[in-house]
């Protein structure tokens, strides 16, 4: 069944040292929305802070790699996408799992360059953790 929906999409800080493979991140990025006629309704960059990280992978926070993982996602500034479409939860996070075999795997990897919500619930969620980390420092 297709649905309309909103999902999330963050392109991480570049890792360092910054692969080749990662100057085409953002080409695969662009043709996955225009390739499932995606509208992108919000796109801006942010630097995530230790507060905001906490928040966002609260899942994560108990983890033996929270801290390295922190030390990434606060090593750069992020761009953040809210983007709607038929199925797009499911087909934004297919193609960050997806790209993970391209350019890393999952955890506190460097190479794991994107961040796909898992479910209709979690983008809510993260857009509104998005939204208030936004508004808090505007």
């Amino acid at each position: 069944m297709k649905t309309t929906e909103m999902t999330v999409l963050i392109i991480k800080p570049e890792p360092k040292p910054k692969p080749e493979k990662y100057e085409k991140l953002s080409s695969l990025v662009e043709s996955m929305i225009v390739k499932n006629d995606f509208r992108v309704l919000f796109c801006e960059e942010i630097m995530m802070s230790v507060e905001f990280c906490k928040n966002f992978y609260s899942y994560h926070v108990l983890s033996p790699y929270f801290v390295e993982m922190l030390e990434y996602l606060t090593s750069g500034p992020s761009v953040a996408l809210f983007i709607k479409g038929e199925n797009a939860v499911k087909i934004v996070r297919e193609f960050v799992i997806e790209t993970r075999k391209t350019f890393g795997k999952s955890g506190a990897d460097a190479n794991n360059l994107l961040h796909g919500s898992d479910s209709a619930n979690s983008a809510k969620k993260e857009r509104n953790i998005v939204k208030k980390f936004l508004s808090a420092i505007n």
